[in-house]
């Protein structure tokens, strides 16, 4: 567990899209991870100055799926939701609730099977952070 805010596997491509993509536009996180783990993990990738807000459930009370917190993180931005696109890689806890609250969705999917609802069906779905990339280039 010691190491785990260093861990960064998952991370590789995510690092420099985010970075490019926050010369473009304005980035945030919302989590359900603890408080302290995601802070370290931020620091330790490279990321934690990027963001405009970092939302954390164990802070703030509300846990993703709860569209409050995608509003929440929205508030902060000085955006309102539909103004915002949610990328995540849950369907249930991501999709569902950014969905829910209003924002745009892009679904990170690395291969889940879960039935889509067509009412929080995502509004865009890849695979892979170059594909998100490619999509958010084009914006």
């Amino acid at each position: 567990m010691r190491d785990y805010p260093t861990i960064d596997a998952a991370m590789t491509d995510a690092v420099p899209l985010v970075n490019e993509l926050s010369q473009r536009f304005i980035v945030g996180v919302v989590s359900n991870g603890l408080a302290d783990v995601q802070y370290r993990k931020l620091e330790a990738i490279g990321l934690q100055q990027v963001f405009s807000c970092i939302v954390l459930s164990e802070e703030i009370g509300i846990q993703k799926p709860d569209p409050r917190i995608f509003g929440h993180a929205a508030q902060l931005l000085h955006v309102q939701p539909f103004e915002c696109l949610y990328v995540g890689d849950s369907y249930a806890s991501d999709v569902v609730g950014a969905k829910a609250s209003g924002m745009l969705t892009c679904w990170l999917n690395r291969g889940q099977s879960v039935t889509l609802s067509e009412r929080a069906k995502a509004d865009f779905l890849v695979s892979s952070f170059k594909q998100l990339g490619e999509i958010l280039r084009e914006l």
